[in-house]
């Protein structure tokens, strides 16, 4: 892994933040893809996982964020992953390319997120609490510690207890507040009644 260990020095970590940036350079070369097409201003990619709905985000919760992005004047493109083993590396790269913020429920898609492009927004849905904070360690986080994109986990505004399961459920809820703030942005009015988010309604950043 590019990430190293926390607690790291200095000199660790800008090792690990050059490994990373000339991998991800030489993928971009070998995929035909150049590094000012990977990251496009104003268009976000919501990365859903392939298969079932659970551990994606609600249908709901998915046109509320194209209603939301819409509304920012951001266009939002929707990408769908298969297994990552159906995926060949530069379908996995453009997956992560072509957009400058990223959005996707927690999952094995984000191993491919080290090939985002460089000072891109990847913002993690996660259904609780336990995995924003016990995760720093797989392969799915440890490669973007030390990279030069800003990673951000979102917690499921609905139910973020500790023990809340990935597939417990039929999808998980966006927080679009927590997005703003992500975003720094005056967080959106709610136009429908809903039950407002429980207190841990968060958002950890992992930047």
């Amino acid at each position: 892994f590019f990430g190293g260990v926390d607690g790291g020095s200095l000199e660790a970590r800008a090792i690990a933040q050059a490994a990373h940036r000339a991998f991800r350079r030489s993928a971009y070369v070998l995929c035909n893809v150049s590094e000012q097409a990977a990251l496009v201003p104003r268009v976000a990619a919501l990365i859903r996982r392939g298969g079932s709905a659970r551990g994606n985000l609600d249908p709901t919760s998915e046109l509320t964020l194209s209603r939301f992005f819409n509304t920012l004047g951001w266009r939002l493109e929707n990408r769908t992953t298969t297994s990552e083993s159906d995926k060949s590396p530069c379908e996995q790269l453009k997956m992560w390319t072509g957009a400058s913020l990223f959005v996707s429920p927690h999952g094995q898609q984000w191993a491919s997120a080290l090939f985002a492009p460089r000072g891109s927004l990847l913002v993690e849905v996660t259904p609780n609490r336990f995995n924003a904070e016990n995760e720093d360690g797989t392969s799915f986080h440890s490669s973007l510690r030390d990279s030069d994109v800003r990673h951000e986990v979102l917690l499921d505004a609905r139910d973020p207890s500790i023990h809340h399961g990935i597939r417990s459920r039929d999808g998980m809820h966006v927080d679009l507040a927590g997005l703003s703030r992500l975003l720094g942005r005056t967080p959106p009015r709610q136009t429908r009644t809903r039950k407002p988010p429980g207190p841990g309604a968060d958002h950890i950043s992992r930047g």
